[in-house]
């Protein structure tokens, strides 16, 4: 089976980060769809709750240890929430897509409340073994 499939996934890790990555990008899709199709205050809610799961989803693959990766990642929102105190995220929104999706554009509380939902959310996700083998959290 080896030599049919070279990717064949034969340690706990491999698989567990080829699930969080694939898990990364379904994440990505489902929270883009939300905010085109869904909109408004729900849609942009539910984009944060997103947001948040993405990255600790993002932090998960490379630790497989789901504590440190709610951890990791709550800190990175709540820095890039915070760097958006400055003028550079919404100068750079403006000029690109990919950054305002990625840094946002205004510092707002009702983001921190989401990201940590979906960081929670996560979390759970990881620590259960839903992205392949339970974590030693």
């Amino acid at each position: 089976m080896g030599a049919l499939y070279p990717l064949a996934m034969s340690s706990p890790a491999l698989r567990t980060r080829v699930f969080s990555a694939a898990a990364i990008l379904l994440t990505i899709a489902l929270g883009l769809a939300v905010r085109r199709f869904v909109g408004g205050a729900i849609g942009e809610h539910l984009g944060n709750v997103a947001w948040g799961v993405m990255w600790v989803f993002i932090v998960y693959m490379l630790t497989l240890r789901a504590r440190v990766a709610a951890v990791g990642a709550f800190c990175i929102v709540v820095a890039i929430e915070c760097f958006q105190l400055t003028p550079y995220p919404a100068a750079w929104g403006a000029a690109s897509v990919a950054a305002r999706y990625l840094l946002g554009g205004a510092f707002e509380v009702r983001d921190l409340v989401g990201s940590a939902v979906g960081v929670a959310l996560a979390w759970w996700l990881c620590a259960r073994g839903w992205l392949g083998t339970p974590s030693r959290t």
